[in-house]
């Protein structure tokens, strides 16, 4: 089903933008003006919920992708790169372009110009994955997924990072009694 007015309606989003609302504003707008079928797609996507949706299963397959190769990438730096298997997703296929993006964010020293390159790479196929109908549901699946990145970005904050840092670190650093 296409929604010209609503997906008409939504702000824009763009990368380097605040986010315009929350994930649950947003769920509360598709509410009324989804069907039931698609809205079940869209809460079972930011649920984590069981559904045969295309769009779901190829994001999930996509985010799996990353994590894996995020794991991997890891596991490398911290020279457990035996043990990166165990703790990846079941995925299928691999993308070249997925693995080498990962691989040039670890490049980054800066943790949160890191999160940023993989948030970015995130963005890019979510959108690959929505095609090119900007009134389709899948657009809008693909709109609740950069918000949910456009407000974990907002809510990124360096100062609490750092101390929560210093605090594992401590906590690592303490001999046991």
């Amino acid at each position: 089903m296409s929604y010209h007015f609503f997906a008409a309606s939504l702000p824009m989003l763009g990368f380097n933008a605040p986010p315009p609302m929350t994930v649950d504003a947003f769920r509360a707008l598709c509410a009324e003006a989804m069907t039931g079928t698609d809205y079940a797609a869209l809460a079972a996507l930011l649920d984590n919920g069981e559904t045969r949706n295309g769009f779901v299963l190829a994001w999930r397959n996509c985010d799996a992708m990353i994590r894996n190769a995020v794991v991997r990438q890891r596991a490398v730096r911290t020279g457990t790169a035996a043990d990166a298997a165990k703790w990846t997703r079941p995925q299928t296929g691999i993308e070249v372009f997925v693995e080498n993006a990962v691989a040039s964010a670890f490049q980054e020293g800066d943790p949160m110009k890191r999160e940023l390159a993989l948030a970015k790479l995130r963005w890019t196929k979510v959108e690959d994955i929505a095609g090119f109908d900007n009134f389709s549901v899948e657009y809008l699946m693909a709109y609740s997924i950069k918000l949910s990145i456009l407000n974990a970005i907002a809510s990124a904050d360096a100062e609490k990072g750092s101390e929560r840092l210093r605090g594992l670190v401590r906590t690592e650093a303490r001999p046991e009694v």
